[in-house]
Protein backbone atom coordinates (compact mmCIF):
# COMPACT_ATOMS: atom_id res chain seq x y z
CA UNK A 1 0.00 0.00 0.00
CA UNK A 2 1.47 3.35 -1.11
CA UNK A 3 0.37 6.85 1.02
CA UNK A 4 0.78 9.36 -1.07
CA UNK A 5 2.64 13.09 1.31
CA UNK A 6 1.25 15.76 0.50
CA UNK A 7 3.08 19.56 1.09
CA UNK A 8 0.46 20.72 3.49
CA UNK A 9 1.52 17.90 5.91
CA UNK A 10 4.55 18.53 6.18
CA UNK A 11 4.59 22.47 6.15
CA UNK A 12 2.58 24.60 8.73
CA UNK A 13 -0.87 26.29 7.06
CA UNK A 14 -0.24 30.18 7.12
CA UNK A 15 -3.25 30.13 8.90
CA UNK A 16 -1.19 29.10 11.93
CA UNK A 17 1.30 32.39 11.25
CA UNK A 18 -1.83 33.95 12.20
CA UNK A 19 -2.31 32.38 15.52
CA UNK A 20 1.65 31.93 16.61
CA UNK A 21 2.88 35.27 15.19
CA UNK A 22 2.26 39.16 16.81
CA UNK A 23 0.25 41.25 14.91
CA UNK A 24 0.79 45.06 15.17
CA UNK A 25 -1.18 47.60 14.30
CA UNK A 26 -0.60 49.91 11.74
CA UNK A 27 -0.61 52.60 14.95
CA UNK A 28 2.06 50.55 16.66
CA UNK A 29 3.84 50.46 13.75
CA UNK A 30 3.96 54.14 13.05
CA UNK A 31 4.98 54.78 16.75
CA UNK A 32 8.08 52.38 16.49
CA UNK A 33 9.79 54.21 13.57
CA UNK A 34 8.29 57.62 14.89
CA UNK A 35 6.45 58.44 11.80
CA UNK A 36 2.88 59.52 11.59
CA UNK A 37 -0.38 56.77 10.91
CA UNK A 38 -0.50 58.46 7.39
CA UNK A 39 3.05 57.84 6.60
CA UNK A 40 2.75 54.05 7.79
CA UNK A 41 -0.28 53.54 5.57
CA UNK A 42 1.78 55.11 2.97
CA UNK A 43 4.25 52.55 3.09
CA UNK A 44 2.07 49.60 2.98
CA UNK A 45 0.11 50.95 0.23
CA UNK A 46 3.34 50.99 -1.79
CA UNK A 47 4.15 47.77 -0.99
CA UNK A 48 7.25 48.63 1.25
CA UNK A 49 5.71 47.16 4.44
CA UNK A 50 3.45 44.37 4.00
CA UNK A 51 0.45 43.81 6.01
CA UNK A 52 -2.83 42.37 6.43
CA UNK A 53 -6.18 44.64 6.07
CA UNK A 54 -8.57 42.87 8.66
CA UNK A 55 -12.17 45.05 8.08
CA UNK A 56 -11.03 48.70 8.37
CA UNK A 57 -8.01 48.29 10.42
CA UNK A 58 -4.35 46.97 9.24
CA UNK A 59 -2.27 44.54 10.85
CA UNK A 60 1.55 43.79 10.25
CA UNK A 61 3.33 40.87 11.39
CA UNK A 62 6.37 41.21 13.61
CA UNK A 63 8.44 39.35 11.14
CA UNK A 64 7.43 41.43 8.27
CA UNK A 65 8.26 44.59 10.59
CA UNK A 66 11.59 43.33 11.43
CA UNK A 67 12.09 42.17 7.47
CA UNK A 68 10.76 46.08 6.67
CA UNK A 69 13.72 47.39 9.21
CA UNK A 70 16.29 45.46 7.84
CA UNK A 71 15.84 46.69 4.61
CA UNK A 72 15.02 50.14 5.14
CA UNK A 73 17.57 50.65 7.98
CA UNK A 74 19.76 53.29 6.47
CA UNK A 75 16.39 55.62 5.91
CA UNK A 76 15.17 55.47 9.85
CA UNK A 77 19.15 55.87 10.88
CA UNK A 78 19.32 59.14 9.08
CA UNK A 79 16.35 60.32 10.42
CA UNK A 80 17.21 59.74 13.85
CA UNK A 81 20.73 61.69 13.12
Amino acid sequence: MEFEVSDSAVKPQKENRIVNEKALSLQAVAERLDISDETARREIEAGKLKAYRIGRQWRVFEADFLDYLARHASQWVERAV
